[in-house]
């Protein structure tokens, strides 16, 4: 196998850090870690230090055509962690932790990172970018954490994956955000789908869901919000959506100052907010709340 770095253009990384962060933002760099390419950021602001984000990894590793034979030492149940350190390069010896706040375009899309047959998701992740779950060959199912708000063009999709679970925490999604022809199930913790932001991204597609999706699919919804979902403009199409007690998990609050009450309001990046704006969707005492 051939190592390949490809190093693409860092406007879309700043794009996405700069919406899951209350800080600015002053070094960047990539490593890796299990065939992930990391692309790490530090921050300038002490009550946000550092973060970081799964940078682009296509090509790390060219594939020998015909064969199925994964690298060495690739372990196809992945799990990210919440968070990484990295001790950074010969000239500057200083080890740093950073958070996993990201997954960014088509981050699992090239082998071998689309041979994993499970994949576990952080409690920090915030963000998963255009196709950045996507392309899968063996995976089954995915369960998005009770952390992400925003889910890109064709976030999640594979070529065996059959459930896909999706938190109360979400709040924006673009076209065709979930897919798969052999895609069965989707379970949905959301307890308001009316506050769903759906953006087109000027893409000629308009739906939310392909018209498979929304005739093959059962969407299960937490008991009581069955109307809610059948008057919403994302979800609405379904045939088949089935009511069941979920164990809803509510939001943590942020608890880096201590001196914040349990009335404080955050925005979806764990913010904390003086003012919130009209039409703005926030978090107050570990629930999603818009305000009027």
């Amino acid at each position: 196998m051939k190592r390949i770095v490809i190093y693409f253009a860092l406007a879309l990384m700043l794009n996405i850090v700069n919406s899951a962060s209350c800080g600015a933002y002053e070094g960047m760099f990539e490593f890796y870690s299990n065939f992930i390419m990391f692309h790490a950021i530090d921050s300038d602001d002490d009550d946000f230090h550092d973060v970081f984000i799964i940078y682009n990894p296509a090509g790390v590793y060219l594939q020998e055509k015909g064969s199925d034979e994964l690298p060495s030492g690739f372990d196809a149940d992945i799990v990210i962690p919440e968070y990484v350190s990295y001790r950074g390069s010969e000239t500057n010896y200083v080890k740093r932790t950073y958070k996993v706040v990201g997954i960014s375009k088509e981050a699992f899309y090239s082998y071998p990172l689309n041979y994993a047959t499970s994949v576990t998701l952080p409690n920090t992740l915030r963000t998963i970018g255009d196709n950045g779950l996507g392309g899968f060959q063996r995976l089954k199912s995915l369960r998005i954490p009770e952390s992400v708000y925003q889910m890109g063009p064709q976030a999640v999709w594979g070529y065996e994956l059959e459930t896909v679970t999706i938190p109360n925490s979400l709040y924006s999604v673009s076209y065709h955000f979930i897919d798969g022809a052999k895609l069965q199930t989707i379970v949905s913790y959301i307890q308001d789908p009316d506050i769903i932001n759906y953006s087109m991204d000027s893409h000629e597609v308009v739906e939310p869901f392909s018209q498979e999706v929304l005739e093959n699919v059962t969407l299960i919804v937490p008991t009581g919000t069955l109307e809610k979902y059948r008057a919403s403009t994302v979800f609405g199409g379904f045939v088949n959506i089935v009511e069941q007690d979920l164990d809803v998990d509510a939001i943590e609050l942020p608890t880096k100052n201590n001196n914040v009450t349990d009335d404080a309001i955050y925005d979806l990046q764990g913010c904390h907010v003086q003012t919130p704006q009209r039409g703005g969707v926030y978090i107050k005492n570990g629930r999603k709340f818009l305000q009027r």
